[in-house]
């Protein structure tokens, strides 16, 4: 492996927060590594794109043709696992919670719901019923991902979960003429959950009920991206840490989860993570020769910046180490 292409997602900290952050980071090789770097700012995606920038990365589509449509998160890996999924038009389908704000419902980071299989199996199996009776297919991924095969709502315009994270959801719904009949079997669906055993148990052990689906992507086999192989002489420290992905990139999601909840102070300890066990290696792969290029895909909600560390860019002396290349030119 020569070249590395890295996708960081949410490596990006928040206006007004960075220098308290910075302040808080001890991470000598990352430093190292964006201050020898060659920058390149990608235009920020729209703020009603209905995916995040490392989502468009990640199935291939950056920049995004259309930021009016997740993209779909179905891969041939995907294919390989359920056979069924090879024809007809499929759609990513998440339990989740949805909380009441003042005036509006608002999606729950579906990874706090921390829900096992054997919590997944009951509700699975009542989506998969309802799902039958409405002339659609089912089928389950893991515990919290599945696939609905729903050939007739193919016109739907769809947001992921993670973009409609924390917002009302109102905007992030899905659109179009389907968009009654996705609602008529989602509230059907959450009708037969809301009492059900396991919430019931959920809610005596503190934790949120599963009160609703959502619904997102949307393809055809005939779509879908080429796995992508790995490369046997892929370094144990990449491999263990990070996963590749259908474009070609290894993804780190570790950022992910505490900068959706605000939770920066583990956004710090998970920042320090990555430094020991991605960048610090990565800085000694460059240093022994072991890869050539690396180049690492830093993004946000919005924004995604991309930095070009070449094996020679070490000899550039007069570019000091810092962090600061990820805190310049912030939108407000």
């Amino acid at each position: 492996m020569k070249n590395l292409a890295l996708i960081i997602p949410f490596s990006i900290p928040p206006s007004g927060l960075e220098k308290d952050l910075l302040r808080n980071l001890n991470t000598p090789a990352t430093a190292n590594l964006l201050g020898w770097a060659e920058r390149q700012r990608h235009p920020d995606t729209d703020a009603f794109a209905r995916a995040l920038p490392h989502e468009y990365w990640l199935t291939g589509h950056f920049p995004p043709e259309s930021t009016l449509q997740s993209p779909s998160y179905i891969t041939s890996r995907h294919l390989q696992a359920h056979p069924a999924l090879r024809a007809g038009y499929w759609f990513s389908l998440q339990p989740v919670h949805i909380h009441i704000a003042r005036d509006h419902l608002v999606l729950t980071d579906h990874r706090q719901l921390e829900l096992t299989d054997e919590q997944a199996a009951p509700l699975f199996e009542i989506a998969a019923n309802t799902a039958g009776e409405y002339g659609l297919e089912l089928q389950a991924h893991h515990s919290s991902h599945w696939f609905l095969r729903a050939d007739q709502w193919h016109d739907l315009k769809t947001a992921t979960p993670d973009a409609a994270c924390g917002h009302n959801i109102d905007v992030w719904m899905p659109q179009g003429e389907s968009a009654r009949a996705w609602r008529k079997f989602q509230n059907e669906v959450q009708m037969q959950w809301f009492d059900h055993e396991v919430n019931q148990r959920r809610e005596q052990s503190g934790l949120k009920p599963v009160n609703s689906m959502w619904l997102y992507g949307g393809t055809q086999p005939q779509n879908l991206t080429p796995a992508t192989a790995v490369d046997i002489e892929t370094p144990r420290w990449l491999s263990t840490h990070c996963q590749p992905t259908p474009s070609g990139l290894w993804y780190y999601d570790a950022l992910i989860s505490a900068a959706l909840n605000s939770d920066w102070s583990s956004w710090l300890d998970q920042f320090h993570t990555m430094e020991q066990h991605l960048m610090l290696p990565a800085l000694d792969a460059l240093n022994s020769g072991q890869i050539d290029k690396l180049r690492l895909i830093c993004t946000d909600t919005r924004r995604c910046i991309e930095f070009h560390i070449r094996r020679n860019s070490k000899w550039k002396f007069w570019k000091k180490p810092g962090l600061t290349p990820l805190f310049e030119g912030l939108a407000s």
